[in-house]
């Protein structure tokens, strides 16, 4: 699904793909960053996981969740 995705909109700039548990295994990641070399994987989120926020820094989910109220939509 991604090597198709990404070969008929290769205009698209993924910055993140999301994914149940069920995905988030090594080969899925090692997949999706060989055709979205740029993008981030979620899977399940634990607040001992790291996520590069936008000014390129790294922060825990705990801290940027802390920090962030997150939108209603």
């Amino acid at each position: 699904m991604l090597e198709s995705f990404s070969r008929k909109y290769p205009e698209v700039n993924v910055k993140i793909i999301t994914a149940d548990a069920l995905y988030g295994t090594g080969s899925f990641m090692e997949k999706s960053n060989q055709y979205f070399p740029h993008s981030q994987v979620v899977t399940q989120l634990r607040k001992n996981q790291s996520v590069r926020c936008k000014n390129g820094c790294w922060a825990s989910l705990k801290s940027y969740f802390s920090r962030n109220e997150g939108v209603e939509v």
